[in-house]
């Protein structure tokens, strides 16, 4: 009892201290920041494994047409991504999230590629694109003129139009994960030098500890009296 008020003593003196009220503040507010883009990142993570898990029921049932070499460089590539993204969520460390972040960076600038080379066969259907578009119907184009609709000389560029509008929303989700990731990680690496100030002689809970903050105030203390 005596040193819980003690301790509350303390922390009332620190209170009037300049910038001390401030400084919890802030990290109080990037900690609530830094528990939202966890949570966004988590979903992130599913995500992501649920496709990996999905592409390789696919591939092994025979549907995906990607040869298997191909394949299993993406699923190894995309499962050691997912693997140090949760590795760096659960033991808060921003160096594990990077892996992620330059394989979206690398997934989105593919995607755009894309994009650009399917809206030249929306644009023109003798363009190289739009053959592409020809040879991959094969020789369908009357059986999905039926299917829409339409004339069979509007199927290249109807289809190649809904190609384009599904990698652009593609782009817009992984740029979106990018950000969530990328925001995630700068707040980790804000609080690591203050984690590592814990560890320095202290006994330190997660971030996560709702008493996170008593303790800092514990420490601050401490480094006042010395």
């Amino acid at each position: 009892m005596k040193y819980r008020a003690t301790k509350r003593s303390n922390r009332s003196k620190l209170k009037d201290k300049p910038g001390i009220a401030s400084e919890e503040a802030k990290i109080k507010v990037d900690r609530r920041k830094l528990r939202l883009y966890k949570t966004g990142a988590y979903v992130i993570a599913s995500i992501s494994a649920f496709f990996i898990i999905t592409n390789f029921i696919l591939k092994a049932a025979g549907v995906s047409d990607i040869a298997w070499n191909w394949e299993l460089l993406f699923l190894v590539v995309d499962s050691v991504v997912v693997i140090c993204l949760l590795q760096g969520l659960f033991y808060e460390k921003a160096a594990l999230l990077q892996p992620f972040v330059v394989l979206s960076i690398v997934t989105i600038s593919f995607l755009i590629l894309l994009t650009l080379f399917f809206s030249t066969a929306a644009w023109d259907v003798h363009s190289y694109a739009g053959e592409y578009v020809e040879m991959a119907l094969r020789g369908r184009s009357q059986e999905f003129a039926e299917l829409l609709s339409v004339n069979e000389r509007n199927v290249i560029p109807l289809i190649a139009s809904f190609t384009v509008f599904g990698l652009a929303v593609s782009v817009a989700i992984n740029i979106w994960f990018l950000i969530v990731i990328v925001q995630c990680a700068k707040y980790l690496r804000d609080l690591e030098p203050l984690k590592r100030s814990f560890m320095n002689g202290y006994s330190a809970e997660p971030l996560t500890d709702p008493t996170f903050f008593t303790q800092r105030t514990t420490m601050v203390t401490k480094t006042n009296s010395v």
